[in-house]
């Protein structure tokens, strides 16, 4: 490349880079002409020969990132920043302030004269100007203010954790006020022994489970050849349709162990098995029947009023326990409104309170309860069991509070179910000798791995629908809504 053609470009670039008017930084500095520039550009020209490439001046890379606003350029523009193989304004000039080498001249003469040179972190302005604050000094290091601890909100462990009693072992609720039991320490009346041996008896021979005309299919779908004792009389009718139920009921099966094998969470294992199963039942036995009977999904439904949970140690209450679904007895409006009038008479406040536990959840509040579910995946715990016993602990509670005064509170055996993958088993939860709360269980109901234990498991529900409509609804209204329904 000529050597005309590199002073021009020189040239262009002093001129795009020179500012007009000087940034407030650059007074305190006095910056080399133009001809200045220009002659040791020549001298250095003169002494290498002939170029062959137009030489730029190497850039001083001096950015600071706590540098102020007052040491930018005239345009606001950080120093590091640019286009590529383009001197910025400010690198111009700090380029400018650098003493140029000149051949023969002592390296350690220019070093020393750098050394005078500000650099762009070094510049300092006038005494003239107004001093900065010390809030804005950016060389101070940053005051830091300790932070208040935070407050923890309602509900948060910290809070919680000291005001509640925990309950995960069925040790924890020997504790209780009034106490609750479960398993078989407590001397069982005979009316309990009598409804487990009705049950027990459905799971332990299954005489005539399956309907007799389904053998083939059945033995097929588990592989197994069943005894006759096992199968009803051909001739025996139903008022559904046995085809039907068995491919629901294979279904059912087979979602089962797809569950057991992909270790799904407890939320799939009751949408694809619990829930389905809870409702065919219910639905086979709301056939050619008046008194109607509902599965409702009560997981978000609080014990209320909050009166009705029980105390552990220090008279503190337990940890909320909610159970999965509950088998309710069906109530029209105008049935409903019947009893809410009938409490409204009594001074109990129908805002908070129902004739169940679940004061809370307008929903359910009003429908008489059968039956209590709890739902677990297929790994083994007694968490469910603690939960069955709280929860019934709160309805005894509540029942026992509608009952008329000159009466003493004797409360119908209630029925509950565990559920821990396909395995079922039932509690009946009933008020012991001592005042406390017995769970008695539990009896094994059935297991889904194959088509004789759901067999078992639908009988086993039919049959708690049809104790609840049967023994415990007609108790329920003499001794509750005190024979007005």
């Amino acid at each position: 490349m000529s050597q005309a053609r590199c002073d021009i470009i020189s040239d262009w670039l002093d001129a795009c880079e020179e500012p007009a008017f000087p940034a407030p930084a650059d007074i305190v500095f006095v910056a080399p002409s133009l001809a200045q520039r220009k002659r040791k550009h020549e001298q250095i020209s003169s002494e290498v020969g002939s170029l062959t490439s137009c030489v730029v001046p190497q850039r001083l890379e001096s950015y600071s990132r706590t540098a102020p606003p007052s040491v930018m350029d005239d345009r606001s523009r950080q120093t590091w920043r640019g286009r590529r193989g383009v001197t910025t304004r400010s690198q111009s000039k700090q380029t400018a302030a650098a003493p140029a080498i000149s051949p023969g001249e002592d390296p350690s003469s220019s070093e020393q004269a750098m050394e005078n040179v500000a650099t762009l972190d070094q510049r300092q302005p006038p005494q003239s100007w107004p001093a900065v604050s010390s809030r804005l000094d950016v060389s101070a290091p940053p005051a830091i203010t300790p932070r208040p601890p935070a407050r923890p909100s309602v509900g948060h462990p910290s809070m919680t954790s000291h005001s509640l009693s925990p309950t995960k072992k069925i040790s924890d609720l020997r504790t209780a006020n009034p106490p609750i039991d479960i398993g078989v320490t407590t001397p069982v009346p005979q009316i309990i022994l009598d409804l487990s041996k009705k049950f027990a008896s459905i799971n332990n021979n299954g005489f005539g489970i399956f309907p007799g005309s389904l053998k083939s299919k059945l033995e097929k779908a588990d592989n197994i050849d069943y005894p006759d004792i096992f199968f009803e009389d051909p001739d025996i009718t139903h008022t559904y349709d046995n085809l039907e139920v068995f491919q629901k009921l294979r279904s059912l099966a087979v979602a089962s162990l797809r569950c057991h094998s992909r270790e799904k969470p407890e939320t799939s294992w009751a949408e694809e098995v619990f829930y389905p199963l809870l409702k065919l039942a219910v639905e086979l036995e709301n056939m050619n029947n008046t008194l109607k009977v509902q599965v409702e999904n009560v997981a978000t439904s609080h014990i209320s009023p909050k009166h009705l949970m029980p105390t552990g140690l220090q008279n503190l209450e337990f940890s909320s326990k909610r159970v999965d679904y509950c088998i309710y007895l069906s109530q029209t409006a105008d049935e409903e409104s019947d009893t809410r009038e009938i409490l409204a008479l009594r001074d109990v406040d129908i805002f908070t309170s129902g004739i169940n536990q679940a004061g809370s959840s307008y929903y359910v509040k009003w429908l008489p309860q059968l039956a209590a579910v709890e739902c677990k995946n297929d790994h083994p715990d007694t968490e469910g069991a603690v939960q069955l016993g709280i929860w019934m602990t709160a309805l005894r509670m509540q029942l026992e509070g509608l009952v008329e005064s000159k009466k003493r509170p004797t409360l119908k055996p209630m029925p509950c179910v565990k559920i821990l993958g396909w395995d079922w088993y039932m509690y009946w939860c009933f008020v012991g000798e001592k005042g406390e709360t017995v769970l008695y269980g539990p009896n094994d109901l059935g297991s889904t791995k194959g088509m004789k234990g759901t067999y078992q498991i639908l009988k086993a529900l039919r049959e708690i629908v049809k104790y609840g409509r049967e023994e415990y609804w007609p108790w329920f209204k003499e001794t509750i809504l005190w024979g007005a329904n």
